[in-house]
């Protein structure tokens, strides 16, 4: 049996729900709080569930972001979940985030079903 396969099987990636894509590009970060101001950070990877990106300040994990990225024709905003956020050498900070489906932009109905019935019986 090969060992290195082995040793595989534990690694955080292969716990992954989804495959990363490679994706580098400026964005700006805006705390759920609005009590910060927004700031810019470096996206590096992206998958169906999350994204990865690094930042000039650490953020705690369970931390609500929207993150809006331009990259040329491409714009794109985007709510997560800080989950984990490591130290990097030179005073920086790698993050991970997961996306948040369930979160309504502002203004918009929460879910169709929780609308209000229109009384037509």
């Amino acid at each position: 049996m090969d060992n290195s396969a082995s040793r595989a099987a534990g690694s955080p990636a292969d716990r992954r729900r989804a495959r990363r894509q490679p994706l580098i590009t400026q964005a700006l970060l805006f705390r759920d709080d609005r009590e910060t101001s927004p700031q810019r950070v470096m996206l590096k990877d992206v998958s169906l569930l999350g994204l990865g990106f690094e930042s000039s300040t650490p953020i705690e994990p369970g931390t609500l972001c929207r993150l809006r990225v331009e990259a040329g024709p491409m714009q794109m905003s985007v709510l997560v979940r800080v989950v984990c956020c490591q130290r990097m050498p030179e005073d920086a900070y790698r993050l991970g985030g997961e996306i948040v489906f369930n979160e309504p932009e502002p203004g918009e109905p929460q879910d169709p079903a929780s609308a209000p019935e229109s009384g037509a019986d």
